[in-house]
Parts: structure tokens; C-alpha cells; sequence
């Protein structure tokens, strides 16, 4: 017979290796069969539960608890469940957004390639010097951030903000053919 909620908290509080165990033994079906609802399958419902307790015993949550224990674990794996599927949904859209541009670059053979080069060099040559002298160190002689710093004798800070407006430019003006 499972302990009553505030039993589990005193004894977690007195011993938190057995009142997460309780915790667990008392809630973990319960939380994944909720979780399945969110998730869609129990594989990743159990895996968010799962991470959800140990993030319960690295930051001891559980002795945080204003509510009811109830309450709050269902709120935590809901909450988890939400940020699971926002990453999932990001994750898909850079997915898809890759594959678009794998695509475009499949059929590119469609234009001369050397087009796209004296395009990005045209593009390239009319950025303000300091991004273009960032860029072609960073991108073009592989230069890390800090390299190229101490080479135009800039801060890191300012090799990524130059960087950055390069980039930015670059995008503005020729679109998808820039995959930096």
C-alpha cells in the first residue's frame, strides 16, 4: 500500500533516497500514462518522466512542494511534456528547412555554377571592409573567433557582431545560396 502524499514528503525530507522512491513507486505509471497523451508513444513519454526525476533528485524539487504532491508532479511532467514538443516542433522546422535547401541545391545544376561564385565574390567584395576582412578570415582561411581578433586586433565580441552583419548582408541579397 502506497504511502499518503505527506508521509512521502516527510520522508523525503528525512531521507530523500526513499522518499523518491516512494515518489516514484507511488507516481511513475501514473505520470507516463499522462505523459502519453502529450508525447504520443510511451517510449518518449517514459523518457521525459524519467528525466523528470532526475532532475527531482539533482535539484531536490520535492522540497519545494506548496501543493499537493499530486498536483505538482502532474504539473511538472505536463510542463515537461510542453517543452519537449516545442523542441520537437523547432527541431522539425529546421529539419524541413534543411531538406528544402538540400533540394534547391540538388537542382542547381539547373544554372552555371560560376554564377552563384562571381555573385557571392560580387557581394562579398561590396561588404564595408571590416566584415568582409572577419568573413573571409572566419570562413575562408578558417580562422577561429579569437584568431581573427588578434589578427585585425578587434575583440571576439566584435568578430561575431562583424561576422553577424556579414552574414546578414549576405543573406539579404543573394538568399538561400549563402550556407555559412
Amino acid at each position: 500500500m502506497p504511502l499518503p502524499d505527506k508521509e512521502i514528503i516527510e520522508l523525503y525530507k528525512q531521507d530523500p533516497e526513499s522518499g523518491l522512491k516512494a515518489v516514484f513507486d507511488k507516481y511513475y505509471v501514473k505520470l507516463c500514462v499522462f505523459a502519453v497523451s502529450f508525447a504520443g508513444d510511451m517510449e518518449t513519454a517514459e523518457d521525459i518522466v524519467q528525466s523528470l526525476f532526475v532532475k527531482f533528485w539533482e535539484e531536490k524539487n520535492l522540497l519545494e512542494v506548496k501543493t499537493s504532491l499530486s498536483s505538482y508532479l502532474f504539473f511538472s511532467v505536463r510542463n515537461a511534456c510542453i517543452n519537449y514538443l516545442v523542441r520537437e516542433k523547432r527541431n522539425q522546422q529546421k529539419m524541413d528547412a534543411y531538406q528544402r535547401e538540400k533540394q534547391f541545391l540538388l537542382h542547381t545544376d539547373e544554372f552555371p555554377q560560376d554564377t552563384h561564385f562571381e555573385t557571392l565574390e560580387k557581394h562579398i567584395e561590396d561588404l564595408p571592409e571590416r566584415c568582409r576582412s572577419v568573413l573571409e578570415l572566419v570562413f575562408f582561411h578558417g580562422h577561429s573567433y579569437k584568431q581573427a581578433a588578434e589578427n585585425l586586433n578587434i575583440s571576439v565580441n566584435t568578430v561575431k557582431t562583424q561576422l553577424s552583419r556579414a552574414l546578414t548582408q549576405l543573406r539579404k541579397k543573394i538568399g538561400i545560396l549563402i550556407i555559412f
